[in-house]
This record gives structure tokens, C-alpha cells and sequence, in this order.
């Protein structure tokens, strides 16, 4: 085995301890190579001799991906790859891999402890500890959460909301009447998911067509009672937006996981307001999703290395020219 030549795995970063859980399933295959930095050059120094990128938060541009001449996949920890380009690798025959399902009772969690907080006003009881009878807290059972986005969190937000009595729209094109009917969820245009939601919560990826989605324009056609959570990508909510908007109270509250940038500057006005709850993007996080995440992502990447076709491919149409052959 030690005479074996071993493929090399870069790892650009990673928010977790350590690697021991790639290095388990990876080891005997792969030697892994820790970027020191983020820096686009410390990249194009690192990638013209690996055979996998395994990256987490960085952002790894098109400079980077066209030095890595031998590069056969890049593999995201994490569910969204907005932060790589995939229409580049796909052209270069590069697979490209993510794990879109490790954390979806957590994010979901997440949103439902965000809508939850908001509607029973639980950031101003707790810094008020006295009841104020003429704050805003509506019976949750018969409103209306919208969902914009039903794959596999919308459908488990749904549920969740459901077993609070909560009635659920949503607006997502893609999703055949079926499964809405199955689910008992009812199918909504944009504007009316605006409209009618009085939690409006957002499960759709970052793209061309959702970045700066949401507006100040948007806001105005919500209800002035109703309440923003994001649990997805920040820059599908415009952050002068949202915070005019809580500002000058057009919307009653907002939830966010994410923002545009990330973090917030210290100084940042939507920091101060009482009508928002900031979390640190830690909706995906529980021992067991980072667990999951480390051993299912380094898992693809031995598929992919031993020919075989990893779980998640995201760009399957890259099988035509790739640069990896794969067995049937």
C-alpha cells in the first residue's frame, strides 16, 4: 500500500476542528492537502496538481478552476455552489458535488425557532422581562406561512408549520400539483405569496434568478404585520432593503440567518433594530449534521477518485466529456 501513488485532495477550508472523519474515509487513497489561507493565489499555487477540490465557504473563481489542469471534481461541504464557477467546470469536464440534504432538520429547526421568537415577541420579553399586553403577539394556529421554495426544506417546513395549525402557500413553479395536494399545501403566485404570508419564509438556492429577489418594493406588498425569515442565501434579500423596510416598520419583523455581506459590519444599522433577530449563519449546525457532512462529502470524493459515480452530482451533463471515466 505505501508504494501505491496516492491522488491529492485539497481542502481550500473547513469550519469545523479537524479533518479526521475525511482522513478516515480518505486515507488509504488520498493524501489531503489544507490550503494555509482563502487567497486566490495561494489557489492557483495549491491547485495544478490535485485531482479533487473539497471547499466549505470559500470562493473559488474562474482563474483558479482553469489552473487546476488535472482538477476531475469539485466538491462542496454544504448544500448551495454559488460560490464556485459550475458552468466553467462543466465545460472542462470537471464534476461538481455537493450534499443538499445533511442538514435539513436543522435549518428548518432553524426557521421555525426564528418564526416562533418572532411571533411571540421572545427577544423583547427577554430583554423587557415584563409583560407589555400591548405588544404584538398574534395566536399562531390559522396564519398563513408562505414558502418561497418547496424542495426538500419547504416540504419539511410545511410539517413543521402544519403541526401549529399554521395554513401554508407557497410559490415554486417547479413543483408539480401532486405533491402540493399530497402535502396540503397550496400553490401561490409571487405576488400573492407576498400578499397573503404573515411569515414569509425563503428555502430557494442563490441565482441568477433569485439574487436581489426581495426589495423594497417587494416589502411594500406585504402585509405591515407579516415577518421575513431567511434561512437560505443572504444576497436574496437586498440588506438597504430590508433594513428600510424594518426601519420605517413596512414589515413587522425579520429573522435572518444570512445576510449580504457575511458577516454584518459591527456597525451595521439592522444590528440595532429591535424588530430583527441576527443568528450567525448557524442554521445548518448540530454535532451530528457536521458529522454527516464530513463523511458523506469525503465519500464522493472516493467514489469519484475509484471510478464511480458520486451521490450528488449536480452537473450530470458533464459525463458526456468528463475528465474521469466512469464504470456502468
Amino acid at each position: 500500500m505505501n508504494n501505491i501513488k496516492k491522488h491529492k485532495v485539497l481542502v481550500t477550508d473547513y469550519a469545523w476542528p479537524n479533518l479526521d472523519i475525511e482522513k478516515s474515509v480518505l486515507g488509504d487513497i488520498a493524501e489531503i492537502i489544507v490550503a494555509p489561507d482563502t487567497n486566490t493565489d495561494t489557489f492557483k499555487k495549491l491547485v495544478p496538481n490535485v485531482d479533487v477540490i473539497m471547499f466549505n465557504w470559500a470562493e473559488i473563481p474562474e482563474n483558479v478552476i482553469q489552473e487546476a489542469k488535472q482538477c476531475i471534481q469539485l466538491s462542496r461541504f454544504g448544500v448551495g455552489i454559488d460560490n464556485i464557477p459550475v458552468k466553467l467546470a462543466t465545460e472542462l469536464g470537471i464534476l461538481v458535488t455537493n450534499i443538499p440534504d445533511y442538514c435539513v432538520d436543522e435549518v428548518t429547526d432553524q426557521a421555525m425557532a426564528l418564526i416562533l421568537s418572532l411571533n411571540r415577541q421572545i427577544l423583547y420579553f427577554s430583554k423587557q422581562t415584563k409583560i407589555d399586553l400591548n405588544s404584538p403577539v398574534s395566536r399562531l394556529r390559522n396564519q398563513t406561512l408562505g414558502l418561497l421554495g418547496f424542495g426538500r426544506q419547504g416540504t419539511l417546513m410545511a410539517k413543521k408549520a402544519q403541526s401549529f395549525g399554521m395554513n401554508v402557500i407557497t410559490f415554486d413553479p417547479f413543483i408539480p400539483d401532486n405533491v402540493l395536494k399530497t402535502e396540503k399545501v397550496h400553490r401561490v403566485e409571487f405576488d400573492e405569496l407576498l400578499a397573503n404570508s404573515d411569515f414569509l419564509s425563503i428555502h430557494t438556492p442563490l441565482n441568477e434568478d433569485t439574487k436581489g429577489l426581495l426589495g423594497l418594493s417587494e416589502f411594500k406588498k406585504m402585509k405591515k404585520s407579516s415577518y421575513i425569515v431567511n434561512v437560505a442565501r443572504g444576497g436574496i434579500i437586498q440588506t438597504n432593503a430590508i433594513t428600510q423596510a424594518l426601519k420605517e416598520n413596512i414589515i413587522a419583523g425579520a429573522g435572518l440567518d444570512v445576510t449580504e455581506p457575511e458577516p454584518l459590519p459591527d456597525d451595521h444599522p439592522l444590528r440595532t433594530l429591535k424588530n430583527a433577530i441576527l443568528t450567525p449563519h448557524t442554521a445548518f449546525f448540530s454535532q451530528e449534521s457536521l458529522q454527516e457532512l464530513s463523511r458523506r462529502t469525503a465519500q464522493q470524493v472516493k467514489d469519484t477518485l475509484e471510478g464511480k459515480l458520486p451521490e450528488n452530482l449536480r452537473n450530470p451533463e458533464v459525463l458526456s466529456h468528463s475528465r474521469k471515466s466512469f464504470s456502468t
